[in-house]
């Protein structure tokens, strides 16, 4: 069953796919210009750089600029966060987190609240909860995050006064 598939070190496991979808490489472009005009008569130019860009979506989980309703969680939970991204050279992305760090392991541990997530590659950091709040997830690359690949996750606070273990670097 899909629970016995669960890491049991962790309260809750959080996936994450940062990807920019180009709707420019769409086989629907022309007709998606054709049925949405935006003045009767005008066609855009298909090679400017701002008709371009307006058809690139930066999105966190296929949400650009949401809240995705899964990236909640309680004081004090031990979270996996796995983060991938696709695509090309556009596709390398600094995901960062407000208020909470989390430990990332290569040959050793390492905290932090940024970590470079590269095309076709897969992350795995593990974050101690214990900050709680509404707090921002977003990508550090200026036009990144100002076409929408920004969010929020959730820590909701526990209802009585908690004291967080620390996570032993060594054991993240």
């Amino acid at each position: 069953t899909l629970s016995e598939n669960k890491r049991r070190d962790v309260e809750k496991e959080i996936a994450t796919l940062w990807t920019i979808f180009d709707e420019n490489d769409s086989w629907y472009l022309d007709e998606n210009i054709m049925s949405h005009p935006q003045y009767p008569g005008f066609l855009p130019d298909k090679t400017d750089a701002e008709f371009l860009e307006s058809n690139r979506f930066h999105p966190i989980n296929g949400l650009i600029t949401a809240r995705d309703p899964g990236f909640n969680m309680k004081e004090c939970d031990l979270v996996a966060w796995y983060f991938i991204s696709f695509g090309g050279r556009v596709d390398i992305h600094t995901v960062h987190f407000h208020a909470n760090s989390y430990i990332w392991n290569t040959e050793s541990a390492h905290r932090g609240d940024t970590l470079e997530v590269f095309p076709g590659i897969f992350e795995v950091a593990t974050m101690l909860a214990d900050d709680p709040g509404s707090w921002l997830m977003h990508c550090h690359v200026d036009d990144h995050v100002g076409a929408g690949m920004i969010t929020q996750y959730l820590v909701e606070k526990s209802e009585d006064p908690v004291q967080c273990s620390s996570v032993d670097d060594e054991d993240a």
